[in-house]
C-alpha cells in the first residue's frame, strides 16, 4: 500500500490534509489529494507493465504541451528534482493539478476537432524528444493473454467463466488480429505521413464546462504519430472534420491510416483489459472488467470502425 501523503510530501513538497479515492481508471489507481493550502491534486498509481514503460517518455511531452496550451491540457506536477514521476515499489506515481470539471461524454465535436488540430499544430514547438508510434507494440504479450483467456488456462475460479463468455468471439478476435497484421505489413508501401503530437485516446478523456471549454486529460501515452491516431474515432463525424480542418487546413481522409490507427487502438484496449483481469489487484471488480472486454466484441463503440 502506497502512502500517498508521504509520497507527495517527500517528493513533491506538498503537505497533504486529505486523500480520497477517485473512480478507478483502466490500468491505474486514482486518488484526489487536498493540500493544507486547499489546492487539489489528481494522483495516479500505475502498476501495469505496459503503461509503466510509457510514462517516463510520455510525461515530458505532456508537460511541454501544458506550457504551450495551458487552458486546454491538464498540468502535470514536477517533483522536487524536476522529474515527472516517482517510482515506489512496483508502481509509478504521477501527479496533476485537479480540474473541477466533469468528464464529457457529449460535446460539440467541431470544437473538439479544433482542439485536436491545435494540439497537432504544436508539434514544431515541442522542444523535447518524443517516442514514435507506428504499430501495435505488444504482440507477444497479447498472444499470450488471448491464449490464456480463450483456452481457460489456470485454476483460478473466474478463469473458466471468462473463457465461456469469450468463446463466441474467438473467430472475430482472430480475424481482427489478422487484419491488424495485414495493415502493419502494408505500411512500407504507403505514402509518407506527417508526424504530430498525439494523445492516443483523446475522445474518452475530455473534461470541461460551459465557462472554460474543453480540456484534454490523461496523457499517459503522449507520442508522435500520424494524425489519424487522434482522428480515427471521429472518421464519420462531419462536424469534427470541419473543425479540425479549420485549424490544420485541408487535411485528406486517408482510409489506410485510419484503419491502422483503429486496429492498433482496438488491440491496445483489449490488451489493457486482459492485463487488468490477469495482472490487476485482487480487489478488482472482474465481472465489470469482463463486461468491458466483451463490449469490444459486441455492441462496442469501436465496432463501427472495424472494417
Amino acid at each position: 500500500m502506497i502512502d500517498i501523503a508521504t509520497v507527495l510530501h517527500q517528493h513533491y513538497a506538498i503537505p497533504v490534509m486529505a486523500v480520497t479515492v477517485a473512480s478507478r481508471g483502466l490500468v491505474a489507481e486514482t486518488f484526489i489529494a487536498t493540500g493544507v493550502a486547499g489546492a487539489r491534486y489528481f494522483v495516479k498509481i500505475t502498476r501495469t507493465p505496459f503503461f509503466k514503460c510509457r510514462i517516463p517518455t510520455s510525461m515530458p511531452g505532456h508537460a511541454a504541451l501544458a506550457q504551450l496550451m495551458p487552458a486546454a491540457v491538464s498540468h502535470p506536477v514536477a517533483t522536487r528534482s524536476g522529474q515527472w514521476h516517482v517510482a515506489v515499489a512496483d508502481a509509478l506515481v504521477t501527479v496533476c493539478d485537479f480540474v473541477e470539471a466533469p468528464l464529457y461524454e457529449t460535446y460539440d465535436t467541431a470544437d473538439f476537432g479544433r482542439l485536436i488540430g491545435r494540439v497537432h499544430n504544436t508539434t514544431p514547438a515541442i522542444p523535447i524528444h518524443l517516442p514514435r508510434v507506428q504499430f501495435f507494440s505488444h504482440h507477444a504479450q497479447l498472444k499470450q493473454l488471448l491464449k490464456q483467456a480463450f483456452d481457460g488456462e489456470g485454476t483460478t475460479a473466474w478463469y473458466p467463466i471468462l473463457t465461456a463468455r469469450l468463446a463466441p468471439y474467438r473467430a472475430d478476435c482472430a480475424r481482427y488480429y489478422r487484419r491488424l497484421c495485414d495493415l502493419e505489413q502494408a505500411y512500407a508501401q504507403q505514402p509518407a505521413h506527417p508526424w504530430v503530437v498525439t494523445h492516443g485516446d483523446a475522445g474518452g478523456n475530455v473534461i470541461g464546462s460551459a465557462h472554460q471549454g474543453l480540456m484534454l486529460v490523461d496523457w499517459d501515452y503522449c507520442a508522435l504519430a500520424a494524425p489519424e491516431r487522434d482522428l480515427w474515432v471521429f472518421q464519420y463525424d462531419a462536424d469534427f472534420w470541419r473543425g479540425y480542418r479549420e485549424v490544420v487546413g485541408d487535411y485528406p481522409i486517408d482510409p489506410y491510416r485510419l484503419q491502422l490507427a483503429t486496429y492498433r487502438q482496438y488491440f491496445d484496449y483489449v490488451l489493457f483489459m486482459l492485463s487488468e483481469l490477469y495482472l490487476g489487484p485482487q480487489a478488482l471488480d472482474r465481472p465489470a472488467m469482463t463486461d468491458n472486454l466483451l463490449s469490444m466484441f459486441v455492441d462496442g463503440w469501436v465496432q463501427p470502425h472495424l472494417v
